[in-house]
């Protein structure tokens, strides 16, 4: 895969696939992986579990980097997707079929992708 070089906020970053918001170049920082790998990582084993969950915890426990990464998207929407789509990625984790229904983070129920921890 290439990588391509992008510059945000001054600082160098690497994407293999970066994505296009509004004309600007986002990426979600590497701390922001990091964070949702030990959330995520923090589930037991055989465990259903869904994004908002996920998300939640972002924002709870990490809610600095939450912010910061979320300014650099179009909407919370799509920062919200591109969360979902890196928890598709992660290799401790299945996509379960089915979808849940549960509280976003603006405490609305609605549903959303639901996984399994391997």
């Amino acid at each position: 895969m290439d990588k391509k070089e992008l510059i945000i906020n001054n600082r160098r970053e690497y994407a293999e696939n970066p994505i296009k918001s509004r004309g600007k170049i986002c990426i979600m920082d590497v701390k922001i992986k990091q964070a949702i790998d030990q959330i995520i990582g923090s589930i037991p084993s055989q465990c259903y579990f869904d994004a908002h969950f996920v998300i939640k915890q972002l924002y709870e426990e990490y809610s600095a980097l939450y912010e910061a990464n979320r300014l650099s998207y179009a909407s919370v929407e799509k920062f919200h997707s591109e969360v979902s789509l890196y928890i598709k990625s992660l290799k401790m984790v299945e996509d379960s079929g089915h979808d849940s229904f549960s509280y976003n983070i603006h405490n609305r129920p609605s549903s959303n992708k639901c996984w399994f921890r391997i």
